[in-house]
């Protein structure tokens, strides 16, 4: 009797451990399919800007041609490497000044406000004294 529970206890505790390893494995396996589904969709993504920028760039060569600017857009194939990347380099400065100057611009919006209210402040004082001397 001793021994058949004995046995049905080491049963138990192995089909216990078997249904933590499927577990373990089918957890496994989905994090597996959740990383490659995550791996072609960067790789979706990633073709995707790719393909955005080649068809933007060959809009603003098509734009360049027919524009009167034709004659930069030759110059501009006739250059090296190196020059177009110091253009592009230019380009982002440019950027970045334009970003500080909208920056500049929204400071002195502020300082204006600041100036034309300390403005006000002092008409409105200025006003009482002269209430208050004359009365």
């Amino acid at each position: 009797m001793r021994r058949t529970e004995g046995t049905r206890k080491e049963g138990e505790r192995e089909r216990k451990r078997d249904e933590k390893d499927e577990k373990k494995e089918q957890e496994r396996k989905r994090e597996e399919k959740g990383k490659r589904m995550r791996r072609t969709e960067r790789m979706r993504k990633e073709e995707e800007r790719e393909r955005r920028k080649d068809e933007n760039n060959r809009k603003n060569e098509k734009n360049e041609r027919t524009s009167a600017g034709g004659a930069r857009t030759r110059e501009r194939e006739k250059c090296d490497d190196e020059q177009v990347q110091g253009e592009q380099g230019n380009e982002k400065r440019w950027r970045k000044e334009k970003g500080k100057g909208m920056r500049r611009t929204e400071r002195m919006r502020k300082d204006e406000e600041r100036e034309r209210k300390w403005d006000e402040k002092k008409r409105k004082e200025k006003g009482r004294r002269k209430r208050k001397n004359k009365g």
